[in-house]
């Protein structure tokens, strides 16, 4: 062979060969930084708790920083696509306040990361998913450690309990390899760098396993703490509040929920005259503990900042509180959004929602995150006002909050909000929409069988206009308690609805879980509630038949303002009016239309022949309001000829009747004057 064709040769074959190694290392560099940046982020977090001038058993513990890592390291693959997803989220996760012993646990993982990521490296999209989700099948270890519940109840662990859950942990690892080799879908090559890091992941996990049940352990104690703190606020006894919460804090004095709790507490006492405590006041003591608050949790100071707020409007500095309120309805957003966190303890205590008391703990959890009730800064501005009697100032502050709540991503306890108005001030509902009677919710399964929908709408009796209209449905689903709701906002917004006319929001779909039953059916559907807003009001919008149970629950034996005896007395009519329509030869050419006065507008009035919740009430076909009037229309009775029958007006003041006196075609020949 000449000696150029050769070297020709030796040239062919080297330049494939040279890639190939440039190439595989590339390879491993480009992983190995991937490794170090999670490793980087550990040991960065461990240097910074050595730099604390304390003793190292001494160090703060951030145990529900801690927990939530737990829940990463066990769910975190769960929301990932790959290991190279699941390493970057691992390297953004903050780890302050974390114990080392945890990190450096989670460190003797980051060998078998490399051998997976090294194996899905060379992977194409359908081999990586498949590999993905074998290991998305791995021991999970809340599920392993499930009995820890039952022991947190007997008042911890022994060793016998860690030794017997740990084991547990490794079999069920062990498991899920065997598992994994025999997949005949997973690549040889992914295999083999599961199968070299087997032995190390097994010895992390019997270490791991102690380290998870010893931390839950003591994350449950405080659990069980705060609730009962929760539950004596709830009863008015601040004091046995105060007892579990001190009790929190000298164990984990950095414990957010704790600190806010404890201010909460220490301000309600100096409102009620419950000032001094020992040497040391109340109200001054909440003061210091906000403010160092605030300036450790930047980023989640909104409660804070709110109940610092409401020291300054205890101390009568009004315009100081206003500000501080302000500032807490910039920071809401922020924190209501870490209710999105899929790792948030809260969401790992899920039994909670299955008793009265735990929807109490969950309220007030929730109403500090999102800014509602109590805690919502536009409230608080609101009731300054509102007991000034400057209920313009005070209906501004509703809307401002109820446009940051809809514009947040949670929004649930939408209707607490609701309610918390019409207890706190109960005039600036009817002061924002006095016509809010005259809009119906309509609901309905929009096919003839079974739906995983439901069709919104909403009609307008009144002759306002309506305009950027967004609706919030409100759904009491079967299993859940009684006055709980789950709140959807529909994505449809309204440009305008215009007077006697109806709108359609869409389609709901129903795919919900409760208590690990799926509601995905107009059947799991008990009833439904809406609340929207515009531009200029907030309002409930309820379906008839809700309405009516509502008068009929709260008029009970009122009677009549005297303002509302004589607008009854002096402003009613009626008349017999053609019908209109070409069926109104086949169905009866004429109806009854009564004129009430539309002052009455406020008291949510209904109208039947006979008693509003008897079974043979009549109902009116029509109820509008129109200019001065509400014109009120029913279908001509034949079964009324020749009688007097009485028409009912149900209203939240009272109710009272007219008699109603037929001849023999069914036309009306008398009304009387207003009986009760």
């Amino acid at each position: 062979m000449k000696k150029g064709c050769l070297l020709f040769l030796v040239i062919v074959i080297a330049i494939p060969v040279a890639y190939l190694l440039v190439s595989h290392h590339s390879k491993k560099v480009e992983i190995q930084k991937e490794i170090d940046s999670v490793e980087t982020v550990f040991e960065n977090a461990e240097k910074e708790e050595q730099s604390i001038p304390q003793k190292r058993d001494d160090k703060p513990l951030d145990l529900e920083k801690t927990i939530r890592l737990f829940h990463i390291l066990n769910d975190g693959y769960l929301t990932t696509e790959s290991m190279f997803e699941y390493l970057q989220f691992l390297a953004t996760q903050d780890y302050s306040g974390i114990p080392d012993e945890v990190l450096e646990a989670e460190k003797k993982l980051l060998p078998l990361y490399k051998g997976i990521r090294s194996a899905e490296y060379d992977l194409n999209e359908t081999q990586k998913k498949r590999y993905w989700n074998a290991i998305k099948k791995s021991v999970d270890l809340k599920n392993v450690t499930s009995p820890i519940a039952q022991i947190a109840a007997t008042g911890g662990f022994d060793p016998t309990a860690f030794l017997s859950l740990a084991t547990v942990g490794v079999s069920s690892g062990a498991n899920f390899y065997n598992e994994i080799l025999k997949n005949d879908e997973i690549e040889k090559s992914a295999k083999k760098a599961l199968e070299e890091n087997k032995d190390a992941y097994l010895n992390y996990l019997s270490e791991y396993s102690v380290l998870y049940l010893k931390y839950l352990a003591m994350w449950n104690e405080m659990c069980l703490l705060r609730d009962k703190a929760y539950l004596a606020i709830n009863n008015g006894d601040i004091d046995g509040a105060l007892e579990p919460l001190n009790a929190v804090l000298q164990k984990y004095p950095t414990d957010s929920e704790s600190q806010l709790l404890k201010s909460f507490c220490l301000l309600y006492k100096a409102e009620k005259g419950l000032d001094v405590s020992g040497d040391v006041h109340n109200a001054d003591n909440a003061r210091d503990i906000l403010n160092q608050y605030i300036k450790e949790h930047p980023d989640k100071a909104a409660p804070a900042l709110l109940l610092l707020g409401t020291y300054y409007t205890l101390q009568g500095d009004n315009a100081k509180a206003a500000t501080l309120f302000d500032q807490s309805s910039v920071e809401y957003p922020r924190e209501a959004e870490k209710l999105l966190d899929m790792y948030n303890s809260y969401n790992y205590r899920n039994y909670i929602l299955k008793s009265k008391e735990g929807h109490v703990v969950l309220k007030h959890y929730k109403s500090m995150m999102e800014g509602f009730g109590f805690y919502s800064p536009n409230f608080q501005k609101a009731m300054v006002a509102y007991n000034k009697e400057n209920y313009a100032a005070a209906k501004e502050e509703i809307l401002k909050h109820f446009f940051r709540r809809g514009n947040q991503e949670v929004y649930d306890y939408l209707i607490s909000d609701m309610k918390f108005v019409e207890q706190y001030m109960p005039k600036i509902l009817d002061m924002i929409f006095e016509e809010h009677s005259f809009l119906d919710l309509q609901t309905y399964n929009p096919t003839l069988s079974f739906s995983d929908k439901l069709a919104i709408e909403i009609e307008n009796r009144s002759d306002k206009r309506l305009s950027n209209v967004r609706l919030f449905i409100c759904l009491h689903l079967t299993d859940m308690y009684a006055d709980d709701y789950l709140v959807k906002k529909m994505e449809t917004t309204i440009n305008n609805i215009e007077p006697y006319s109806k709108a359609n929001f869409g389609k709901l779909q129903l795919n919900y879980e409760l208590y690990g039953k799926q509601k995905n059916s107009v059947e799991d559907i008990v009833s439904a509630r809406a609340i929207i807003m515009t531009d200029s009001l907030i309002i409930w919008v309820d379906e008839d038949k809700i309405k009516r149970t509502n008068i009929s629950k709260k008029m009970g034996g009122k009677r009549f303002s005297k303002a509302t005896l004589f607008q009854l007395t002096t402003g009613c009519s009626y008349e017999m009016k053609e019908k209109e329509g070409l069926l109104s030869s086949v169905v009866g050419s004429k109806k009854m239309v009564f004129h009430f006065p539309r002052s009455l507008v406020a008291l949510n009035p209904f109208f039947s022949f006979g008693e509003l919740n008897s079974k043979d009430a009549v109902l009116a076909s029509s109820v509008v309001l129109n200019g001065e009037n509400i014109d009120v229309s029913f279908e001509k009775q034949s079964s009324f000829a020749s009688k007097t029958v009485p028409l009912f007006i149900s209203t939240l003041e009272g109710k009272g009747y007219f008699n109603i006196t037929f001849d023999a075609d069914g036309n009306i020949t008398k009304m009387s004057s207003l009986k009760y």
